[in-house]
């Protein structure tokens, strides 16, 4: 037997090798142990993290909207078309101030061009409007059209020959269908409606013709025209003024086209209250009703704090045998509209009137009004924009009136305003609205001043002076609109004034004010189209070709799909010296030269 000492260093050897076994046991379970976790988070990071990442930056085949937008949104924020839900480029709202460049019209410069009228072409989709001005140093009307080549670029044709017509006014032009208009021309002491052409290649063509003219009034100190159905138009006119005692009305003649161009006026009807040299009524455009079968609405009102008689329409109808006649009339004295009214139908039965309520400080105000199955007039809600308020104390402009212009765009579904504001020197101003269930309205965009920030119709003193500012506003689609603004004026500015101030105009110094613009309101951008065009970027970034962006930088987009920076000016941005665009417009951050970072939530 061996010796005893020898037995515990077996034992403790025996003990170690079986340790060693069960130390490289637990080794490599937590061998195998790490090796799954590992395993497990790259599993993780390949479900989690990287579909993250795609999600951010999600794209969609082009064609899952149109298949026909690949070629057209190339790099340009794109928005949906609410009639069909098809792709476009563009998005938000875009004011293009000099759609119609001024240089372009240097060779009809010579002179001022003032009275600037427009209306369309007759034909829906159409790339042009009619046009009229007067050019007041030759005594000149001028008729001629509008070529639209796109949303920014528009030019004014030299008229003919044949189309300047010396001595004459042109007061206004309507067009009846694709194929006639008709201009309201005062000569002398004489109005005459005169019958315009338009051709296949939408040029026009000035009637001569003595078929192809009606004499309409004498001694008219005031007059307007409307449409009322493709053959058959509206005038009002005032009975020649005698002296201030005696007193004189106001009237309407229907004309009536026949199928050889030859013009028939109807009787005169006698419409509203006598007027007298300091106690006048003032009437407003005719407007069409669809409703009532060669039905239209006049208004007239007096404001005249003795006689004020509010807002009075009158429904009227006329027949080629009885001539015009009063269906029924209504003065809503709720309103008591100052300066002019205009209107523009929105349904079959209604029509939205725009005008300043002196009862209501002045504030610009749209009235709707409904024709009831009966034939009854009823005043259905109003809007008001009260941040275009107060009274045209213009100093030396006194010597006319400011008209609103309102017009229905999109089946009524939108309005079109064009308006000088009270509140903002009397800058031209124009502001989109989409209607509600209420007949009421709310705005699609702010309020868009289309003057430069030097405009301004305020004046030094109050002396009565020659000098006027007009307004015109032509729908182009159920998505834009044209607009003008023109005139001619000596502006009295005062000797306390900063010549070196930029917009300044000398003491007496003559304004011929003059611009053109395109208007254009989409939906809000859902994303970026990629470089190939063949998808779009919903959320995320995307890579811009040929851009020069800087990082950091909010970027937003026109109408047309330009990506482009712009300068706050408060409710709208600047892009430019030329364009407008509003904060529905804006599309996301730029993180590099060449990247946008799109994401829904800096869509406003």
């Amino acid at each position: 037997m061996d010796h005893p000492s020898h037995s515990p260093y077996i034992r403790n050897t025996l003990d170690e090798i079986a340790n060693r076994d069960s130390t490289k046991r637990r080794l490599c379970g937590h061998t195998f142990l790490l090796v799954l976790t590992l395993l497990n988070c790259v599993a993780l990071y390949i479900l989690v993290v990287r579909q993250a990442a795609a999600a951010f930056n999600t794209q969609l085949d082009a064609a899952v909207f149109s298949t026909a937008a690949t070629a057209s949104i190339h790099g340009k924020a794109v928005s949906l078309v609410a009639a069909d839900g098809s792709l476009r480029a563009g998005a938000g709202t875009s004011v293009y101030l000099d759609a119609v460049s001024m240089a372009s019209m240097d060779s009809m410069m010579s002179d001022a061009m003032t009275y600037f009228y427009l209306a369309p072409s007759g034909r829906p989709g159409a790339s042009s409007v009619l046009a009229t001005y007067y050019m007041p140093e030759s005594m000149t009307s001028v008729l001629t059209t509008v070529m639209i080549k796109s949303p920014n670029l528009a030019l004014c044709d030299d008229a003919s020959v044949t189309n300047m017509v010396p001595n004459v006014q042109f007061q206004g032009i309507v067009t009846l269908n694709d194929k006639q208009a008709i201009l309201l021309e005062a000569g002398g002491t004489n109005l005459t409606a005169v019958l315009v052409t338009i051709n296949a290649d939408m040029t026009v063509v000035y009637g001569t013709n003595k078929s192809r003219r009606a004499y309409v009034a004498t001694g008219s100190i005031a007059n307007t025209i409307g449409r009322i159905s493709a053959t058959q138009f509206a005038t009002t006119y005032y009975d020649p003024y005698v002296n201030a005692t005696t007193p004189y009305y106001q009237n309407i003649r229907v004309g009536t086209v026949a199928s050889d161009g030859s013009i028939t006026m109807s009787r005169p009807l006698r419409i509203g209250m006598a007027n007298t040299a300091t106690d006048p009524s003032t009437m407003s455009t005719p407007v069409a009703l669809p409703a009532v079968p060669n039905g239209f609405l006049v208004t007239y009102y007096n404001a005249n704090s003795l006689n004020a008689s509010g807002l009075c329409v009158v429904l009227v109808t006329s027949n080629a045998t009885a001539g015009a006649s009063i269906l029924n009339q209504l003065c809503n004295t709720k309103y008591q509209p100052a300066y002019f009214v205009d209107s523009t139908p929105v349904a079959d039965n209604t029509v939205v009137f725009a005008f300043h309520d002196k009862n209501n400080n002045y504030a610009l105000t749209l009235a709707t009004l409904q024709v009831t199955s009966s034939g009854q007039l009823v005043f259905r809600g109003d809007y008001v924009l009260s941040a275009v308020a107060g009274s045209f104390d213009f100093g030396t402009f006194y010597s006319w009136y400011p008209k609103p212009i309102v017009r229905a765009l999109n089946g009524g579904t939108n309005l079109a305003l064009l308006f000088l504001n009270p509140a903002n020197a009397g800058r031209p101003t124009t502001q989109v609205l989409q209607a509600t269930s209420s007949f009421a309205w709310s705005p699609v965009s702010p309020l868009l001043p289309l003057s430069d920030t030097g405009f301004t119709l305020v004046g030094a003193t109050a002396e009565a002076m020659t000098g006027t500012v007009t307004l015109d506003l032509v729908p182009l689609s159920t998505t834009s609109y044209m607009t003008v603004y023109s005139g001619e004026m000596d502006h009295d500015m005062g000797s306390g004034m900063d010549s070196s101030m930029p917009g300044h105009m000398d003491a007496m110094e003559e304004m011929n004010p003059l611009r053109i613009s395109v208007v254009e309101f989409l939906d809000k951008p859902i994303g970026v189209g990629t470089s190939n065009g063949k998808s779009v970027v919903l959320n995320g970034r995307t890579k811009l070709s040929d851009a020069n962006l800087r990082a950091g930088s909010t970027y937003f987009t026109t109408t047309m799909g330009d990506i482009v920076a712009a300068q706050s000016m408060g409710d709208y941005y600047m892009v430019g010296n030329s364009t407008l665009v509003t904060a529905d417009a804006r599309i996301g951050i730029a993180i590099s030269k060449d990247t946008l970072d799109f994401s829904c939530s800096t869509v406003q």
